[in-house]
C-alpha cells in the first residue's frame, strides 16, 4: 500500500493523486462516495459499491443478475421516475 497526500482547498476540494486515479480508473466528472467506518473514511467508486454487495440479496426464482450496465440504468430510471414524482406527485 502507498502513501500519498493532497491539501483541502477552503472549499472543502481535494485532489486525487494522480496514480490512485488511474489505478481505480476515475475520470473528470465521476460521483464517488464517501463512508465512514471506524474513525476512518473510505472513498469508494458506485462501481465498487455494486461489487461488494453484488449476491448479499437472494433473488426471487427464476430472476437474473442484471450486469453493472443494467444496474446504472436501472438506478438512473428510478431516480427519474422519482424527480419526476416530485415535480407532478404521481408516478410516471
Amino acid at each position: 500500500m502507498g502513501s500519498n497526500s493532497s491539501v483541502v482547498t477552503r472549499k472543502g476540494q481535494i485532489t486525487i493523486p494522480a496514480d490512485i486515479r488511474k489505478e481505480l480508473n476515475i475520470k473528470e466528472g465521476d460521483r464517488m462516495i464517501f463512508v465512514r467506518q471506524n474513525g476512518s473514511v473510505q472513498m469508494l467508486t458506485p462501481e465498487e459499491i455494486v461489487r461488494r454487495t453484488s449476491g448479499s440479496l437472494r433473488l426471487p426464482e427464476g430472476r437474473q443478475l442484471l450486469s453493472i450496465e443494467e444496474e446504472k440504468e436501472a438506478v438512473a430510471q428510478a431516480i427519474a421516475d422519482e424527480v419526476a414524482e416530485g415535480m407532478t406527485g404521481r408516478r410516471p
